[in-house]
């Protein structure tokens, strides 16, 4: 787990600044990131036997580290996702590119709703997993790949079971749509392979590289459009996560 975030170049300590010593900016990322945990928490009571109690907590959210493009969980109670304030103008400008957005402030307000609540459920999915099967269980067994595609399927369904799909999506398919435009030409060839299971995985450090993660960004695509005809109901999403080791 910690060779991930190493692999992202990212320090995972619980040392991070607690929710009071933030910024105004990063305490109102984390504010919304929080409320879209605290949903999905919400759904999973109400139909599992579990939680993802652990981040359900203001001072587990970190988004205080800068200059990269970042979100992960991996495993160790923590949160982390970058706020748009504290990427580079480099880095800025790339994100304005992704999104084919006309101005750096239609590019902040598509990445706050990318990353602030659909890539945040993304993580909180994650969580759930954790809880089921532990960390260890899903790093050593279920594979880095099959975890991201499914965390980003049942986000959907979460947000298709509140009443949320389509205003998650009328952000996130567009600027989604602008990504597979700009990066297919490089990674199209890898995400049809047989082996692109594979590929995903041992190319993680370089797809997910947090100066300009273009070929992670890729795959989250790719895998939101694969996932959109499988979609089923969160119950049963949920349901086919915690029988995963049965089909192991």
């Amino acid at each position: 787990m910690l060779a991930l975030s190493a692999a992202c170049g990212l320090t995972v300590s619980n040392k991070q600044k607690k929710f009071d010593d933030l910024l105004p900016e990063e305490k109102s990322a984390a504010t919304i990131i929080l409320e879209e945990l605290r949903a999905f928490n919400t759904q999973v009571k109400a139909r599992s036997a579990y939680n993802i109690d652990p981040i359900i907590n203001k001072d587990r959210i970190d988004v205080s580290f800068k200059e990269m493009i970042f979100a992960a969980n991996l495993g160790d109670n923590l949160v982390h996702i970058s706020t748009w304030e504290n990427l580079k103008p480099s880095q800025r400008e790339l994100v304005q590119k992704w999104f084919a957005a006309t101005s750096a402030e239609g590019a902040r307000q598509i990445y706050q709703t990318f990353f602030y609540r659909f890539i945040a459920v993304v993580l909180a999915v994650k969580q759930y997993m954790y809880e089921v099967h532990s960390a260890d269980w899903v790093y050593g067994v279920y594979s880095v790949y099959n975890l991201e595609i499914n965390s980003v399927r049942v986000a959907i369904a979460h947000f298709a079971s509140i009443g949320r799909k389509a205003e998650i999506l009328a952000v996130v398919q567009p600027a989604c749509a602008s990504i597979q435009r700009l990066y297919g030409p490089s990674y199209a060839k890898h995400y049809n392979s047989k082996n692109n299971n594979e590929y995903y995985t041992d190319n993680l450090r370089a797809l997910a590289n947090p100066e300009a993660p273009n070929g992670a960004m890729y795959f989250i695509c790719r895998w939101l459009e694969h996932g959109l005809p499988k979609l089923r109901d969160l119950t049963t999403e949920l349901t086919w996560l915690k029988d995963a080791r049965s089909r192991m």
